[in-house]
């Protein structure tokens, strides 16, 4: 009797778990298809199982950007997407669908113009019209019924991006996000803007539907002519390449920086990192006390006032305003990663333990608030928090009375835009360091009890190489081992996350890689192994980084054509491509055609853009880069110096075999020394190791040389350490190079 009540009790338990899991299974959100629609019900049956697995992720997104799912949630394609901008417009009652062939083909096939949005996860401006526009059922109705409406995350497709961004500036002078336009069914732009409110977005988008039933060549015409505008910016210019006119160029941009607040002149300021880098690159070819003035207030500007957030850490994107005070609040991955180098550079130039405390401080910004547990990092932080800009960083009046009593007035406070609402900064880079530290600690503490911001918590490979880099010229100015090993971590992480197949992707999100990588996303992976290479002299980062030139080379994925060759917010790829590649000139014939082509396509943009392409100055000019660790003899030879106690240096010559450089007494007058030079004048003969005297095949003769491993002692005592040599291998001498550090 027993048994049997255990058997049929088991029975009934069993029969409410087996009918249990249908219901968890089914679709338990009310969701429909998009207004004047029609969509497959099959499809749709898909949208609905994929909908249900990303509920919760979709709810979150919403929520971070002040908005509730509707009832019925509205679906469309865009469901399969990768990305937490892409997502969120999932649930838009507009039909959304990804570009692509299937977009344009569907266009053509319906007759219908083209409504394109582009945006980002945390752009203040894409949250603005999403709520006024995209989940408005009035404006769904309108672009549904007259047109096929893309909408593009300009992070994970920047080529696209950028090219509406070019069409944005011909036509209306400046470009901003979102960008809104108009296409006609082949992708040309009839029209274009960046935020619209909802009535001009009704009265454009209805305006354009009845032209184009009525008149569609006055469109197609319109078109025609925006897009020769266009093509008009890679057309070769009447101008010729001149090195000397390129540095004039230089000279006379330098020479225009604000002479009060630093930076480029106006507003809004911008962080400008690869000016930066170039300005600071000049000064260390050229030292002169008006650009380190210039340099020291630039990066003064930078620390202490509101574009830096001295209580989380971490940069703002960049400042509304032309004294840096009042930023805008998103925080982006890219310029953390740029700012570190930067830092990293300046402190090592002008031996300022702050910058590298600023460097190194970003770095624990980063490790706090945006690394995932994958070990990658994450986008962008959001500007926007309950529904306004930059509240979470921002303190009313009585919190900064109460922190005030607590940290001795330790920070200066500004009012953001007369608004009631605070926040803090420092009035001197250099004040002091104990007060600054405790009265962080303060304020830390309680904003830490704070919801985070929404994190666009996607991980780009190309912006994750840029940090790899950041680390790697972090390690290679402090010699701090902890920086080197963060670099290498995350590399292997992008290769264990970013490659599928042997195939490089472009973002990971949600536990999946997806999307093709891009020129710009081999280019800055090459150039973070290339920097590993420079830092450890190990030879499988080279491997590596001449494996992806040679890649980037074979797929065709170099630009036939560089349409804008300014760095924008990043550093231009075009030209990190060509100084990657010239490296490799004399050892591989592939890369080294790539490069003699793209270096031609290299000078004629710069020619158009000469006063914005600062990454094509340094690649063209071929300036130095500024650190401790050199490869010279295109990557076979590395310089590394180090400092000691008493003013004592040590500079370290690493060779590969079958390679050399002439020692500093060579036997034939014809042969470039080896030449150490402190401010201009020799070290002492005695300083060089004992050289090496041997025959070589193309020189009959008893040569005086320097090979393998050597060091050279000397006294720093001056600014600047020159070096001057030549390398040769058994078959061939390379051209004769110069390196300057700073003792």
């Amino acid at each position: 009797m027993a048994r049997s009540l255990s058997v049929v009790i088991k029975c009934v338990i069993w029969a409410i778990i087996l009918t249990t899991i249908p219901i968890l299974n089914a679709v338990t959100v009310d969701t429909t298809v998009p207004p004047k629609t029609h969509v497959n019900p099959a499809n749709f049956k898909q949208w609905q199982i994929e909908f249900n697995k990303k509920l919760d992720v979709i709810d979150e997104l919403l929520n971070s950007a002040g908005l509730n799912r509707q009832a019925p949630s509205y679906l469309n394609e865009l469901i399969y997407q990768a990305s937490p901008y892409l997502l969120r417009h999932a649930v838009n009652p507009i039909n959304w669908v990804e570009w692509g062939d299937h977009a344009f083909n569907r266009a053509a096939h319906e007759g219908k113009l083209i409504f394109l949005s582009i945006g980002y996860s945390t752009c203040h401006w894409c949250h603005v019209m999403e709520k006024e526009s995209f989940v408005d059922l009035e404006v769904a109705k309108m672009l549904n019924q007259h047109f096929v409406n893309i909408k593009v995350d300009r992070e994970l497709q920047p080529d696209i991006d950028a090219y509406f961004t070019d069409v944005l500036t011909t036509v209306k002078g400046s470009a901003g996000w979102p960008i809104t336009a108009i296409l006609t069914t082949k992708g040309e732009p009839i029209w274009i803007d960046s935020y619209v409110t909802k009535e001009q977005l009704l009265k454009i988008s209805e305006r354009f539907a009845k032209i184009w039933q009525t008149k569609p060549k006055r469109l197609l015409q319109v078109a025609e002519n925006i897009s020769n505008q266009v093509a008009s910016l890679s057309l070769e210019t009447d101008s010729k390449w001149s090195t000397k006119q390129a540095k004039s160029n230089l000279n006379g941009l330098l020479s225009s920086l604000d002479s009060e607040q630093g930076g480029l002149v106006g507003a809004p300021k911008f962080p400008s990192e690869s000016l930066l880098i170039l300005a600071l690159q000049a000064y260390q070819q050229s030292p002169n006390e008006a650009l380190k003035s210039q340099l020291t207030l630039w990066l003064s500007r930078l620390t202490s006032r509101g574009i830096r957030d001295h209580v989380h850490g971490g940069f703002h994107r960049y400042a509304t305003d032309d004294i840096w005070q009042v930023p805008h609040y998103e925080k982006m991955l890219y310029n953390q990663a740029l700012l570190i180098k930067t830092f990293s550079k300046a402190g090592y130039l002008f031996k300022n333990q702050y910058y590298i405390d600023v460097a190194k401080d970003t770095v624990d910004f980063l490790d706090r608030v945006m690394k995932s547990q994958t070990g990658g990092y994450y986008s962008a932080i959001d500007a926007d928090y309950f529904k306004q800009e930059g509240r979470y960083y921002l303190f009313t009046k009585d919190e900064k009375a109460k922190f005030e009593a607590k940290t001795i007035n330790a920070f200066a406070w500004y009012q953001y835009k007369s608004k009631g609402l605070y926040a803090p900064y420092i009035n001197k880079q250099n004040s002091d360091g104990e007060s600054l530290k405790k009265a962080r600690a303060v304020l830390l503490s309680e904003r830490t009890k704070l919801a985070l911001p929404h994190i666009d918590k996607k991980i780009l490979l190309s912006w994750n190489a840029l940090l790899v880099d950041a680390f790697v010229q972090l390690y290679m100015v402090t010699d701090d081992v902890y920086y080197l090993l963060k670099a290498q971590s995350l590399v292997i992480t992008l290769e264990e996350k970013l490659i599928d197949n042997g195939k490089l992707k472009r973002a990971y999100y949600l536990n999946a890689a997806g999307g093709e990588a891009l020129f710009e996303d081999y280019v800055y992976l090459a150039n973070a192994y290339q920097s590993l290479y420079t830092a450890t002299f190990e030879s499988n980062w080279q491997s590596k980084a001449k494996s992806l030139l040679r890649e980037i080379v074979n797929r065709n994925l170099v630009p036939q054509k560089i349409r804008n060759s300014s760095d924008g917010e990043l550093i231009s790829p075009d030209a990190l491509f060509y100084q990657l590649a010239k490296q490799y000139v004399f050892s591989d014939s592939v890369i080294s055609q790539a490069a003699r082509k793209h270096k031609k396509m290299l000078q004629n943009a710069y020619l158009r853009n000469p006063k914005t392409s600062f990454s094509s100055v340094t690649s063209l000019l071929s300036l130095q880069q500024t650190n401790k660790r050199h490869t010279f003899a295109q990557g076979n030879g590395q310089l590394k110096l180090q400092k000691g106690a008493d003013n004592q240096a040590k500079l370290v010559i690493n060779l590969k075999p079958k390679w050399h450089i002439n020692s500093h007494m060579p036997n034939e007058k014809s042969l470039i020394a080896t030449e150490l030079l402190i401010d201009g004048h020799k070290i002492d003969d005695k300083a060089y190791p004992k050289p090496v005297i041997k025959k070589l095949g193309f020189n009959q003769a008893e040569l005086s040389l320097f090979e393998q491993n050597l060091e050279v002692d000397f006294k720093a005592a001056g600014k600047w350490l020159s070096v001057k040599l030549q390398a040769c291998s058994d078959e061939v001498c390379l051209l004769p190079e110069s390196f300057t550090f700073r003792l």
